[in-house]
């Protein structure tokens, strides 16, 4: 059943962020497209280059995960 809704999940997700919605996920916070600028970046080589403005997927998460997050013994992903 958990790994039915999971699967559907992604789909459902990705339907509401197209219509421009924010998406809330109790308990760990609210996904939504933010626009990101055209900037400027140096290439591998040292050379400039201009980033294209670009949309992403951002999770602004829960004051409380956000703490678990930062409690003594909270390791960083590898």
């Amino acid at each position: 059943a958990v790994e039915k809704m999971l699967k559907a999940l992604g789909p459902a997700v990705a339907e509401q962020l197209l219509a421009g919605r924010q998406v809330e996920l109790p308990g760990l916070g609210v996904l939504r497209v933010v626009r990101v600028a055209e900037g400027k970046d140096l290439d591998r080589s040292g050379r400039p280059v201009v980033v294209p403005a670009r949309n992403f997927v951002e999770l602004v998460v829960t004051p409380d995960l956000d703490r678990t997050a930062n409690l003594p013994g909270a390791v960083p992903a590898r």
